[in-house]
Formats: C-alpha cells, sequence, structure tokens
C-alpha cells in the first residue's frame, strides 16, 4: 500500500511543470493558426437545429447547467430513467421480422430469438394496419409487414414463440384495439409484455388521413388503456412516435417538440375520459430514429427524458409517471440504396447513438432493407451489431458513460431550450392536431428538409457510395420477393363472412373485451373497426414528404445509368 500511495502522489505532480493555457490563449493561437481566415466560418459548426457548435468545450460551460449535475434515475431523468443504467436491464434487442406470411414470420423470429434477439418488433403490412378487408386490399399493401388479419393469422405468426418471455412490440397506427383484441385472443393479457400501440397523429401526418376520426381514435386509445391497466399490467397501449418527422427532414428539435406536443395532447385526452396523468403516462411507449449525427442524437435521446419529465411534473403527473420509456431505431433517412454496405457503418454508428443516449429497446434496421426483402445475412449482422454492443464492448457496464462531458452536457442543453420553446409555440397555436391540420410541422420539416437536400447536392453532407466515391460498376442485389399474391389468397380464405353482430353487440360498453370475444369467435380486423362507434367526420392533412436524404441523387444516378446503358 505504501509503494501504490508513494506511486499516486508522483504522478499526481506529473505535469506541474507545465502551466494549463487560458481559453483566451487557445483563441489566439487558434486564429493565428488560420492565417486570416474567419474563426467562426471555419471552426464553428452550425448545425440543422441552429446551433453554434464549438471546437472546444470548457468547465464554465456547463457550470450553470444543474440538470448535468443529476444523477441517473432521479429527476429529470437526463442521464437515465433507472439508476442502474443497463447493468440491471440492459435494453431490449427489438429487431423487426418483415415477413408477410404468417407461417414464415413465425419460423425466422423463432430463429431470431434463438440467436439473441430478446424483443419482438412485430409491423403489420399497410393492409392489415389500416384494418381493411383483405379481399379489397391492393396486391403491394401485402408487403413490408405482416398480412395478419384474424386471430388465427396471429396464432400462426406467434407459433413457437414463448411469449411470456417475449416482449411484443406492435405499432398499429390510428387504433390498437382491433389488432389488440387478436393479440389477446392468443397470448393470456396478464403475461403480456411490451407495447400494442395507437398514434393516430403520427399516423395521420405520415400517411394524410385516418381510418376513424380522431376523436373515435382518442376514444378507443382510452378504451385500451384502460383495459389494459385493469387486465395487462405489463403492457404499454400509447405510443408518440417521431420517426415520421424524423424521416421527413426534421431537426433534432422540431421532432422533440412534435413529440411532447403529441404526448401532452395524448395526456389531455386520456384525462378528459377519465384517466388520470398518473395512470396513463405509464402506458407510453415514445419511438425515436436515430441518425448520422452521433452528439446531436445522443443529446436528443437525453433531452427527450428531461423534457417529458418536465412536461408531466407541470400536468401533475408523479416522478414514476415522469419517466419516459424510450425506444430507438437507426435511421431509414441515412440509407441508401446504392452502396448498401455503407449502411453497416450508419447503422453502428446509430446503435451506438441510442445506447449512449439510454435506449430501453433499439431496433438496427437491415443494411439491404431500402433495396430488397432482408435476407437471413443481413438480419444476422443487424442482431449481432447490437449483441457486439452489448456482450462484446459490454456497453451495459458503464451508467451514463457520456455525462458529466462538456461538450455533450452542453449541446443537450442547447437542444432542450430550443424543442421547449418550439413545444410552447405550438402550445400557444392550438396544440398538436390543430398545428397538423394547418399544415404548420409538415412546412417545417419541408423546409429542413430543403437545407439538408441543398447540402447533399454540393457534397457538404457525404452519403459514401452515392455523392462521394459511387461505384459505377456496383453489383446489385439479388432479391427473394415474397408471393403477394398466394399471400392475398391466404387472407382472403381466413377471413369469415359473418357479420358476428351477435359476438360484436356489447362493444360500446365492453369494447376490448367484446373484442377479444369476437377475436377469438373468428372476427377480424376490419369487422371489429366496423362494429366500433366512430362519431365524426375522418379528418384528412397535408401529409409529409418522407424520403431517405440520398434519394434525389440515388434518381440522378438513374437517370444516368438509363442515359448510358450503365451501371451508375
Amino acid at each position: 500500500m505504501a509503494k501504490d500511495d508513494s506511486a499516486r502522489k508522483e504522478d499526481k505532480g506529473l505535469f506541474d511543470e507545465f502551466t494549463a493555457p487560458t481559453y483566451d490563449e487557445w483563441y489566439k493561437e487558434a486564429v493565428a493558426s488560420l492565417k486570416g481566415e474567419s474563426f467562426e466560418k471555419k471552426v464553428i459548426t452550425k448545425t440543422y437545429e441552429d446551433i453554434d457548435v464549438k471546437p472546444l468545450y470548457l468547465r464554465q460551460d456547463i457550470e450553470n447547467l444543474a440538470a448535468a449535475y443529476s444523477l441517473p434515475g432521479f429527476s429529470p431523468y437526463l442521464r437515465s430513467d433507472e439508476a442502474a443504467g443497463y447493468l440491471e436491464r440492459p435494453w431490449r434487442i427489438a429487431q423487426a421480422v418483415a415477413e408477410p406470411a404468417p407461417q414464415r414470420f413465425s419460423q425466422v423470429a423463432a430463429k431470431e430469438v434463438a440467436r439473441g434477439q430478446d424483443a419482438l418488433l412485430l409491423s403489420l403490412c399497410p393492409a392489415a394496419r389500416r384494418c381493411e378487408d383483405p379481399a379489397g386490399a391492393d396486391l403491394a399493401d401485402f408487403d413490408r409487414g405482416l398480412a395478419a388479419f384474424t386471430a388465427a393469422d396471429f396464432a400462426a405468426a406467434l407459433s413457437g414463440l414463448d411469449m411470456a418471455d417475449l416482449p411484443l412490440f406492435l405499432s398499429c397506427g390510428a387504433t390498437a384495439l382491433p389488432a389488440l383484441a387478436l393479440v389477446a385472443a392468443n397470448v393470456d393479457p396478464k403475461s403480456l409484455a411490451g407495447a400494442v400501440t395507437a398514434d393516430p397523429l403520427a399516423e395521420l401526418a405520415r400517411e394524410g388521413s385516418l381510418p376513424l376520426p380522431l376523436a373515435a381514435a382518442y376514444n378507443s386509445m382510452a378504451q385500451c388503456t384502460q383495459w389494459a391497466i385493469g387486465n395487462a399490467p405489463g403492457l404499454r397501449t400509447i405510443e408518440v412516435s417521431a420517426a415520421p418527422y424524423h424521416d421527413a427532414g426534421a431537426s433534432a428539435v422540431q421532432e422533440l417538440a412534435y413529440a411532447l406536443a403529441t404526448g401532452t395532447l395524448y395526456l389531455s385526452a386520456m384525462a378528459e375520459r377519465g384517466i388520470s396523468v398518473d395512470n396513463a403516462a405509464p402506458r407510453f411507449v415514445f419511438n425515436f430514429s436515430v441518425g448520422r449525427n452521433m452528439f446531436m442524437e445522443i443529446a436528443k435521446l437525453r433531452a427527450a427524458r428531461a423534457l417529458w419529465a418536465q412536461a408531466v411534473a407541470a400536468m401533475g403527473g408523479n416522478a414514476e409517471a415522469q419517466k419516459m420509456y424510450l425506444c430507438a431505431r437507426t435511421s431509414f433517412w441515412t440509407k441508401t440504396a446504392y452502396d448498401p454496405y455503407v449502411n453497416l457503418l450508419r447503422n453502428t454508428i446509430e446503435a451506438f447513438s441510442a445506447v449512449m443516449g439510454g435506449a430501453r429497446a433499439i431496433t438496427v434496421t437491415p443494411f439491404d432493407a431500402v433495396v430488397r426483402h432482408p435476407d437471413e445475412f443481413s438480419r444476422r449482422v443487424s442482431r449481432n451489431l447490437q449483441l457486439l454492443l452489448r456482450e462484446e464492448a459490454r456497453f451495459t457496464r458503464p451508467v451514463d458513460p457520456l455525462g458529466g462531458s462538456y461538450a455533450l452536457e452542453s449541446l443537450t442543453d442547447s437542444v432542450s431550450r430550443r424543442a421547449w420553446a418550439a413545444f410552447q409555440e405550438i402550445q400557444k397555436q392550438g396544440g398538436m392536431e390543430t398545428a397538423l391540420l394547418t399544415g404548420a410541422p409538415q412546412k417545417a420539416c419541408a423546409a429542413t428538409a430543403a437545407k439538408k437536400a441543398a447540402a447533399v447536392a454540393k457534397r457538404k453532407d457525404v452519403f459514401v457510395g452515392v455523392n462521394m466515391y459511387p461505384n459505377a460498376q456496383e453489383p446489385s442485389l439479388a432479391d427473394a420477393a415474397p408471393d403477394l399474391a398466394a399471400i392475398k389468397k391466404a387472407a382472403v380464405s381466413g377471413v369469415k363472412k359473418a357479420a358476428f353482430t351477435k359476438e360484436l353487440a356489447d362493444i360500446g360498453s365492453q369494447p376490448v373485451s367484446t373484442a377479444i370475444a369476437a377475436a377469438k369467435a373468428g372476427a377480424s380486423l376490419a369487422q371489429i373497426l366496423g362494429a366500433m362507434q366512430k362519431p365524426g367526420s375522418p379528418v384528412g392533412v397535408e401529409k409529409l414528404s418522407i424520403r431517405r436524404g440520398a434519394e434525389a441523387f440515388e434518381n440522378l444516378r438513374k437517370k444516368a445509368a438509363a442515359h448510358s446503358g450503365t451501371a451508375l
């Protein structure tokens, strides 16, 4: 011990002979090195959030930031909603299985779970998401998601999976009630964990319309939430997704503001229907896409928790209600169709950002998802990327490893302040529903997307393999597309033509329980939706313009290839 103490004393004075430079001294040397160039233009980085990122941050940059000195697990939950971070509960590896046929879905999901996936992200095909009758749906609407329209379809899809030990994340769009009934017809509600959720405003922004009026969507949300409180304690029923805005080009500040405005509106809608903030808030799940700017994305996720805690507290919520259950998914906007293997690197940065930001469940989209149906190799790489971060890099061990970073804490504070101001502006204008009806978020996202597009066109923002270092002889990836005609035929044959009038008779007074009983009798998504009370008129808005960042440049290359007869 004496020898160790002596070594520590020697280390303490190791750099005493050097005088620590002041910021002013560093600044003078930096300016001199630029040889007449503007310091602000050459060294200060302006972000799409209108934040000036400095090249150097010091202790004084965070001295007045109280949140930066908070502890993990304590309000405002900036550093984590769990005191132990990931030590006791690692983030869930919630990979999607993009297989339309229920039997094939079950086979693939079982393999993924056996190889380390510990949550199931179930995406419905567009026809099922809209609760359509499969007989009248377009063939293309049976792709890119599970074609499940009845309880029997869900039984086939979940066959061989232990749902008592596998959290399910199912985003249902405008209303979750029909899909929840089909799930609960197959799985004991008390053992259900995860989320079967509705997010009508995000669906409205993405699609431009809903299959039912907003008031009816809020009624359905309240009914599912009230049922879950009494029957499925481990299930969340309300989703707030910022992904549509991200995919439409929004900045981090805009994403946060729209998520806050949506979340507080849903809380108010639940309170109007008899569910308190303390009971409703723990049923929320927030979904964010994570993009390419690593520090900005980490700051966004950290800020999201603190801002939600602030908003819930202002609405009278207790400490437990103020915690945000935050899920993250690697960005669709950043992925490229050309040179798709570079998407592996993009996914790595984005998944790392999600981990550092403290997400509770993470989805890594396969690198080839924008060009073909993911195969076993691409699913394996996406799943194993998370396993490497969790088991090999051991990012479950440090609790908020970036906490206290001068640069990150300062950036988080800047993002938080701007997002809160933008949120308040939305509230002054009547809230998120009114904003979407007037088209304000759509215009704001389009304006930011235009700035990003200009930067891509000038190569200020680089997409390797597309607008920089393209490979003119790049081979295309082979796609094993599913037989959509056969999938539609099976879906149509599985739907009973009965009206289920008797089984759905009590859907007004006991909606979820009645829908579950009807689902067990064979009622489909469309039949349950048709029986639900839908007072009011359907709403329509200008939908978000969702596209990938490299898409315009890719279209130029496609036109050039078509003209020259080569693969560009």
